[in-house]
């Protein structure tokens, strides 16, 4: 197993049949969390005030940061081609994070292990990273 690092993700290009986990990190800490497609005004997938939600293959959970900050892991078992699209994570009504999923029949296009469940970590920067791991 190796660790792998991508910069200035936001697109990630999955496979058929992969699960994917985001980890959404914001500066500040919220009550409403939603993981939606294309607008959280159209297509809320998941929501909670809790810590932990999960509807059919979604499913968020919520951890506070010991040093300021909060993230929100949102994940899509079992993808399929339909699933993607434009995503959004959402800390109550005022914070979104987004990033772009493409799922193909072919080979994974990103250079990272091949291992079927993929992290990445979107921060309020343009700097974002990517690793894989294999379960969270």
């Amino acid at each position: 197993f190796q660790w792998k690092a991508l910069t200035y993700l936001q697109t990630a290009q999955m496979r058929t049949g992969e699960d994917v986990t985001v980890q959404c990190f914001f500066t500040s800490f919220g009550i409403s969390k939603f993981f939606c497609k294309d607008s959280c005004q159209e297509k809320v997938l998941v929501g909670t005030a809790g810590d932990r939600a999960q509807r059919d293959r979604y499913s968020i959970r919520y951890l506070t940061g010991t040093r300021g900050g909060s993230f929100l892991f949102v994940t899509i078992t079992n993808l399929t081609k339909s699933d993607s699209g434009q995503y959004w994570c959402a800390l109550d009504s005022s914070s979104l994070r987004d990033f772009e999923l493409i799922v193909t029949d072919g080979e994974n296009k990103m250079p990272l292990c091949s291992h079927p469940s993929l992290l990445l970590a979107l921060t309020n920067r343009t700097e974002t990273a990517a690793a894989v791991f294999p379960d969270l």
